[in-house]
């Protein structure tokens, strides 16, 4: 079992407004193991297989992206977190119902493009529930990766993988 008081909370969002409001809250919290990140939760400065959960809130396809824009979105970041999410990891994500067909497909089946990709596996789901943010129908998915799909071959090839270059040296950090 994880000590929560001994881990490294990692927040990250595209906009620095958000971030800010992040700041204050991490303040509030008094919480000294937060770490904010300005970045793109599709391209993460994380290292391969580094992250134990993660817990995101993803576009609903109505403020911060189109609608047509969402199947490619969500497929971009089931790659990514198939890259720094560990094997038995989780995922908690929030996303409208309108969307859950599309986020199932993005974790649960295999790209084509990615044929034999050894850094290729899926999630399962492990538990999904709907809940209301006003009148907007949404729901919370927990997923867990399956760890059989990840082995020590894969595990070495991520660590000299193309998807490891693309890590940037230093980050910002709020």
């Amino acid at each position: 079992m994880m000590d929560l008081q001994d881990s490294l909370y990692i927040g990250c969002d595209l906009s620095g407004s958000q971030l800010s409001h992040a700041v204050d809250n991490v303040g509030k919290a008094a919480a000294f193991n937060v770490l904010l990140v300005e970045g793109d939760g599709t391209k993460l400065p994380l290292a391969a297989g580094s992250v134990d959960a993660v817990i995101c809130d993803l576009p609903f396809g109505q403020q911060h992206c189109l609608p047509e824009d969402i199947d490619k979105l969500y497929k971009t970041f089931a790659s990514e977190m198939r890259r720094v999410v560990k094997k038995d990891g989780r995922l908690i994500l929030l996303t409208s119902a309108r969307n859950m067909q599309i986020l199932s497909q993005a974790f649960t089946t295999c790209p084509s493009e990615h044929g034999v990709d050894p850094l290729w596996s899926t999630f399962s789901v492990a538990a999904s529930h709907s809940v209301a943010l006003g009148v907007l129908p949404a729901c919370i998915v927990v997923l867990k990766r399956k760890c059989e799909d990840v082995t020590k071959k894969d595990e070495d090839t991520l660590k000299g993988s193309e998807y490891n270059k693309r890590i940037p040296e230093e980050t910002t950090l709020l």
